[in-house]
């Protein structure tokens, strides 16, 4: 007994010092944050300054805090975020302001995930140019994404020894159907629409004809679209730049720079004493920088109004839980809708919306919230990359929806799937599962039997069913004819451009424009714009991301670029049985 008091003694001592350890741990971290967030100070700007603009990160449509992709417990790359709303609203800033003389856009490492997020700046920069200053671009190895952005600049310089991409766009798809073959597991899929293809990276191993034919007519309305606003910034003809692009004409800086496609060939020591000789009085002083990032903290005067546009914010799937900053739940946004139905400062509502959907109910939810406001004041969706499924689902019933011309929406369809795991865990692990229940079938939904013939017919049935009232919330929000959505419908995904002449969009353009349309429906000339959620300060961000957050990075960490697909099959096995959702996850390249 004595021995168990001194042992149980030692362990109480040595749990008193590890909690003191962490909580003085905690208190010392937060002291060192503070200072690190309080150390900026006053922003301020030279006259003559020159504004840098690096795009080398995903641009989120909202600044905030962010975890880097190396995010560790040193907490080294928590860092606060430039997001689109605050580029474009710095980038148009500019014009006006006597100390910026132009602008300095570096082509290299360019890495922004969306052509649409690449519109919303070029336009920025198109709005800029209004001015009369310069816009410079300057590359070494020049991505299509990244000339796209720089065709709306003055000039474009590239070194002379350099790689230029004019390839043209791309799609590819990732299919799992062999893997779940041999681990032994049966996806036991339902759909809707005969372009509901979320399922098909788990029921073949290729495209489907109807699948190939929208991801075709996909990627051909992006190039088209691209092709034609760089032919008129530079004053090439269409058919003149696909030829090249489609022949690998363009290969470097000097095939860029043969087919005018760039100004002139200039090492970067060159470039800047040319850059100097439009920034600087004599040509001969050094430029001065000043970064986006930093030129966005520059104190700037607005005028005060009571009037108010709110712009509410909602990207990432759409789950049946609370939501956050990374996905659309039901209680966050419901929240701020109903936070902005009572706030009658507020004269109208700008819905951003980017996702490629998830939950049919929380879908549902939301398609409620946004036609209660729409009673109190006019609200307007902003479509960002993508607004498809039940990111159109929620859209709908807004008075205007607003797109970019590759912006990715429509996908009107609802699908369903089960895993049947039964295989998998009896011949691979060994492992058995034996049951009771009150009906036959209580345990309809368990993954580790397979479903029967009735079961699968009432899942067909809702499916249905959640597919139907779909079509009639879109009937009902774009006033158009049942038959006439169903021609849409069937879970085909549109670009921006022709869902508009589909009548699914009613405008095309981005945030601004978005904003300048609820602003004339509400009647109003001055008004500031507020935006929601409201942002979290670093210590709340900090640890909502140690606390909610930390598996995820660990995943990463442990699985590698393997993640990304990981992460494709764990967005559909464990979300919501119903779901209307973007049929698959992909980039353009």
């Amino acid at each position: 007994m004595k021995e168990f008091f001194k042992y149980a003694l030692a362990s109480f001592v040595g749990g008193i010092f590890a909690f003191a350890f962490i909580i003085f741990g905690v208190i010392l971290f937060m002291l060192v944050l503070t200072a690190m967030f309080s150390s900026e100070g006053k922003v301020t700007i030279s006259p003559n300054s020159v504004l840098k603009i690096e795009l080398n990160y995903d641009v989120p449509d909202r600044s905030g805090y962010y975890p880097g992709s190396e995010f560790g417990f040193d907490f080294s790359s928590f860092q606060e975020t430039l997001g689109l709303n605050d580029i474009i609203r710095t980038i148009r800033r500019a014009k006006s302001d006597e100390n910026i003389k132009g602008i300095y856009l570096d082509l290299d490492n360019i890495y922004i995930g969306s052509y649409s997020t690449v519109e919303e700046i070029r336009n920025a920069l198109k709005y800029f140019k209004e001015s009369g200053k310069f816009i410079f671009a300057h590359g070494t190895n020049v991505s299509f994404r990244a000339y796209y952005l720089a065709s709306a600049a003055d000039k474009i310089f590239l070194a002379p020894k350099g790689m230029f991409d004019f390839r043209g766009l791309s799609i590819e798809m990732t299919f799992f159907k062999k893997t779940l073959d041999k681990l032994g597991i049966e996806a036991q899929i339902f759909k809707s629409g005969k372009y509901k293809s979320a399922v098909e990276i788990f029921e073949s191993d290729k495209l489907s004809e109807a699948n190939r034919k929208q991801l075709s007519d996909l990627v051909n309305s992006y190039y088209n679209y691209l092709l034609s606003e760089i032919s008129a910034s530079r004053g090439i003809g269409f058919e003149e730049l696909h030829r090249a692009a489609d022949n690998g004409f363009v290969k470097n800086s000097m095939d860029a720079f043969n087919f005018k496609l760039a100004d002139s060939l200039l090492y970067f020591d060159e470039f800047i004493s040319l850059m100097k000789q439009y920034s600087t009085e004599d040509g001969s002083q050094e430029i001065k920088y000043i970064s986006l990032p930093k030129y966005s903290k520059v104190p700037v005067k607005e005028t005060y109004s009571k009037n108010r546009i709110a712009i509410i914010y909602a990207a990432g799937d759409i789950i049946e839980g609370k939501g956050g900053s990374q996905n659309i739940g039901r209680e966050n946004i419901s929240k701020e809708f109903k936070r902005v139905r009572e706030n009658k400062n507020i004269k109208a509502v700008v819905f951003r919306v980017n996702s490629g959907g998830g939950s049919a109910f929380t879908s549902d939810a939301l398609w409620r919230e946004l036609s209660l406001t729409r009673k109190e004041k006019p609200v307007i969706v902003s479509m960002g990359s993508m607004a498809a499924s039940g990111g159109y689902y929620i859209s709908c019933p807004a008075d205007s929806i607003v797109a970019n011309p590759t912006t990715l929406t429509g996908s009107i369809g609802v699908f369903g799937i089960i895993p049947n795991t039964k295989n998998f865990f009896d011949d691979k692990l060994g492992i058995t599962f034996d049951r009771v229940k009150t009906g036959r079938h209580s345990d309809m939904f368990t993954l580790t039997r397979p479903l029967t013939s009735f079961e699968k017919n009432l899942i067909v049935e809702e499916i249905d069913s959640i597919y139907s009232t779909f079509l009639q919330r879109v009937s009902a929000g774009r006033n158009m004819a049942m038959n006439e959505v169903e021609k849409i419908a069937q879970g085909r995904i549109w670009s921006g451009i022709d869902a508009k002449k589909t009548g699914l969009v009613d405008e095309i353009g981005g945030l601004i424009e978005a904003v300048e349309i609820a602003a004339a429906k509400s009647n109003i000339d001055n008004y500031q714009i507020v935006e929601y959620p409201f942002r979290k300060n670093p210590f709340d961000k900090l640890f909502e991301i140690i606390f909610s957050e930390t598996e995820l990075y660990f995943t990463k960490l442990k699985l590698g670029e393997a993640y990304t697909y990981y992460e494709r099959i764990a967005k559909i096995l464990n979300n919501s049985i119903y779901q209307t959702k973007l049929p698959f996850d992909f980039t353009v390249d």
